[in-house]
């Protein structure tokens, strides 16, 4: 689990480089909403720190991060049902958010 944690982190590393170089093309459609790179990568951060481990599903996001309807940026959780399908996202309270809510979403395993 621990080199887990290491991976992920330098992914994180990467990620940011690639951001504050200005070549990521999602941070960039982001900004033009309002979001700011301290935001993002605050954000990019949290969503690198993601296992792939959703409950007693392996290799499934957990995480994914959001930008709302609002300009605002969600950390959300993933949830699947017992056959491995998706079956929402979550904020922090446990409540499911509705995808009308959300403008772009990304996690951990697709590039920026």
């Amino acid at each position: 689990m621990k080199g887990m944690k290491r991976k992920t982190m330098n992914d994180f590393f990467y990620k940011r480089r690639i951001v504050k170089n200005g070549e990521s093309e999602i941070f960039k459609q982001w900004f033009c909403q309002g979001v700011s790179q301290t935001e993002f990568l605050k954000g990019l951060e949290w969503l690198c720190e993601d296992t792939c481990f959703a409950g007693n599903h392996n290799n499934l996001e957990s995480r994914e991060l959001c930008l709302l309807t609002n300009g605002r940026i969600a950390k959300l959780y993933r949830q699947y049902r017992k056959d491995d399908s998706f079956a929402g996202l979550y904020d922090t309270d446990s409540r499911k958010i509705d995808k009308q809510y959300i403008l772009d979403s990304f996690t951990c395993k697709e590039r920026i």
